[in-house]
């Protein structure tokens, strides 16, 4: 499910980042995939790349990308570079192709994918029939489906129904996905389609199989996509799945929409985006967290660990996840007889953003990380000798980290020590202090405390270093301070 949000909020940031490069010149024509994410990665999921046969047009991001074409390689067609996988260069941006992936390049799709969509499904038909042909044929699939898509517009060309013909007639084993937006560029759907709904138009048509769907909505398209390239594998004819999607942004960025359509009708459209009710539905379900959410759209994971075996268990996660990592190691805690132990097994990993309880403790929270865990404990065992009951948290990733392990003990011990190396102004510890005192404020029994660096530079001599960086003295002093308040 986060994979499948990741592919959707990438595809948005993708059309985001093209707008801004139209901006300043650095490419010359964008035509976004916006509001159409959530049926088109249903789509890449259900289907084979490599295996069935693509024809997609403009609006396809998302497809593309789920399939397993690469932001860069999108990016390499909007500047027309000769390294693009999709036509060298030959092509407009947004005219996808990836020979690996199996779709097809195409020059200017409004419409005329269509007809090359059926004819790959009828060379799959013909090859079926004709033994000669077998032999003579390369990864051919007996149960392979061509995925042709198209907008509203689209659907009043006239190869569309001569499409459709020629596929309900043989019946070919190929996916019309009609993307409905509502517009053909400027020209509202109900003007320029009878009726005003095209599927309404095709329900007799012999063999086709039709699926209604929102568009916006990730499951229910996954559903009737699913049921659709069902029918088609199963050699019983074409399928047809009409999705209702939006259009936030304008037809491309030769055109503005606001000159066309009413406020209100662009506000409703916003309600419905789908990235967004992707994402509050993995949260309302208790699938992810609004956290998890974050780190997917910051994009960098930052982990910082205190210990050998830590290290060594959130490097494995940096190593085998896809994602970009910061990994930070303190040279300090090289040496450090306290970090020696026994080499994990090969399957040992540490999941990012989980915490780690080092020491338990009911008077108060220390919230630490790095060298501050280890003089954490050193301060908290001291403070015990005199009855004061510390609990140690180390963090362990700074990006995502973990929020629950930090409620579940404020909650618990009612006042909070952060401890770090960073300085004491503008520090990360800051952010934690601010996010407890604002949304925990009720749980607490003193303010939140705080030991960190001297807002100076880090001298060299060692006497001066260890004056300007916090020692286990100073969390122990500030111990004392918080229990006493």
């Amino acid at each position: 499910m986060l994979s499948i949000y990741r592919t959707m909020y990438l595809s948005r940031k993708i059309d985001d980042k093209e707008i801004q490069l139209k901006g300043q010149n650095k490419i010359f024509f964008q035509i976004s995939g916006a509001g159409h994410e959530a049926v088109l990665v249903a789509a890449g999921t259900v289907l084979k790349p490599g295996y069935d046969w693509f024809y997609p047009y403009y609006r396809d991001r998302a497809l593309c990308l789920q399939l397993g074409m690469t932001p860069l390689e999108q990016l390499l067609s909007a500047v027309g570079a000769e390294k693009d996988p999709n036509s060298h260069g030959r092509q407009m941006p947004s005219h996808w192709g990836h020979k690996k992936l199996n779709i097809v390049s195409q020059s200017s799709p409004t419409g005329t994918q269509l007809l090359q969509a059926v004819g790959c499904a009828e060379a799959g038909y013909r090859v079926k029939l004709i033994k000669e042909l077998k032999n003579r044929v390369q990864d051919f699939h007996a149960d392979e489906v061509a995925y042709v898509s198209l907008g509203d517009g689209t659907s009043s060309e006239g190869e569309c129904w001569e499409a459709l013909n020629s596929a309900c007639n043989l019946k070919l084993p190929v996916l019309f996905l009609l993307e409905d937006n509502g517009y053909a560029i400027s020209v509202p759907v109900e003007v320029q389609t009878p009726g005003g709904d095209v599927s309404k138009l095709l329900e007799n048509f012999p063999n086709l199989h039709i699926e209604r769907c929102d568009g916006t909505d990730l499951l229910e398209s996954y559903a009737a996509i699913q049921r659709a390239v069902q029918h088609c594998r199963e050699g019983k004819g074409p399928a047809l799945v009409h999705a209702k999607v939006i259009r936030p942004y304008s037809h491309s960025l030769s055109d503005d929409e606001r000159l066309y359509r009413p406020d209100e009708e662009r506000t409703a459209d916003s309600e419905r985006d789908p990235v967004k009710r992707f994402g509050g539905f993995l949260i309302e379900e208790g699938i992810t967290s609004q956290d998890d959410l974050q780190r997917i759209k910051d994009g960098v994971d930052l982990v910082y660990p205190s210990n050998a075996l830590d290290a060594n268990g959130l490097l494995r996660t940096a190593i085998r996840c896809d994602d970009p990592v910061l990994f930070l190691e303190h040279k300090h805690l090289y040496r450090q007889t306290y970090n020696k132990s026994q080499y994990p097994p090969d399957d040992f990993m540490i999941p990012f953003g989980k915490a780690k309880i080092v020491r338990e403790g009911t008077h108060m929270s220390i919230i630490a990380y790095g060298a501050l865990v280890q003089r954490s404990v050193v301060a908290a065992k001291q403070a015990e000798q005199q009855g004061i009951s510390v609990e140690v948290i180390d963090l362990r990733s700074l990006s995502p980290y973990d929020w629950n392990a930090i409620v579940a003990s404020v909650k618990k011990t009612n006042k909070v020590l952060v401890a770090h190396e960073d300085s004491l102004s503008f520090g990360y510890g800051a952010e934690i202090a601010a996010r407890i005192a604002g949304e925990l404020f009720e749980y607490l029994d003193a303010p939140v405390h705080r030991v960190a660096a001297l807002d100076t530079f880090v001298a060299y001599a060692p006497q001066l270093e260890d004056v300007i960086l916090p020692q286990a003295a100073d969390v122990a002093k500030a111990i004392q301070e918080l229990y006493s308040y």
